[in-house]
């Protein structure tokens, strides 16, 4: 694989739009805050997918966008050449990242401690006021359940129970946000990321997620797959 992308020009071009020799392109505008670039753009897409990475551990995001093809762009919260993004919980939902980016981990509704609407909306306003992302606990109401809450530009839907399963939580876990798979968990990270990405139109989103023991040694296998993925 070339590397002819340092990590420093990713980020210079990560406001880039255009989808390099891409055949599925189509004419909508890529979402802010993710890079379609990558070190082999001469590849013919079959789809463009965005990836949404939430890692809460040890993740090498350098030899992701090194590595990465031109078909799939991707933001991560905790991407440090990245945006900066206000991480907001029930607990902690009004501390400003000082940018304009924020998560809410994560809706929960029916828990006895979770406030979720008016904490996301809390977030929402102490971070430059736009809407954007919150995850969704698997058990939140009937299952994914966000009704009532405002605010939120897209809702991922977590697909398992708990950091020790990866998708357990399959069948509907797509049916009202966008599939979120614990691939921090996975002992088959290139058949997981694939199946997930496989399972995505052109042009959507998925969610790979990661608890404290992040995704180190496993970036790899997640570029290769999304590779294959978007150009097969």
């Amino acid at each position: 694989m070339i590397r002819a992308l340092t990590l420093a020009a990713l980020t210079a071009t990560l406001a880039v739009s255009s989808l390099a020799g891409c055949s599925a392109d189509t004419s909508d505008s890529d979402p802010v805050d993710v890079t379609m670039t990558g070190s082999d753009a001469l590849n013919k897409c079959t789809k463009k997918i965005y990836v949404h990475i939430i890692s809460y551990g040890a993740t090498d995001y350098g030899t992701i966008l090194a590595d990465k093809n031109g078909c799939w762009g991707m933001e991560a919260p905790h991407w440090g050449a990245g945006a900066k993004w206000s991480d907001c919980n029930t607990v902690k939902a009004t501390t400003p990242s000082g940018g304009t980016r924020w998560t809410y981990d994560d809706i929960n509704i029916g828990s006895a401690t979770h406030h979720d609407a008016s904490k996301i909306l809390a977030c929402k306003a102490a971070n430059g006021g736009d809407p954007d992302i919150a995850y969704v606990a698997a058990n939140s109401g009937a299952g994914w359940s966000h009704s009532g809450i405002t605010g939120v530009a897209r809702f991922f839907n977590e697909c398992y129970d708990n950091d020790s399963l990866v998708k357990n939580r399959l069948s509907g876990c797509g049916s009202n946000g966008i599939p979120m798979w614990n691939i921090g968990a996975s002992s088959s990270v290139y058949n997981d990321v694939l199946a997930l990405c496989k399972s995505r139109p052109h042009g959507d989103w998925m969610g790979i997620y990661a608890a404290t023991a992040g995704l180190k040694g496993k970036e790899a296998a997640i570029v290769k797959a999304l590779n294959y993925c978007t150009t097969h």
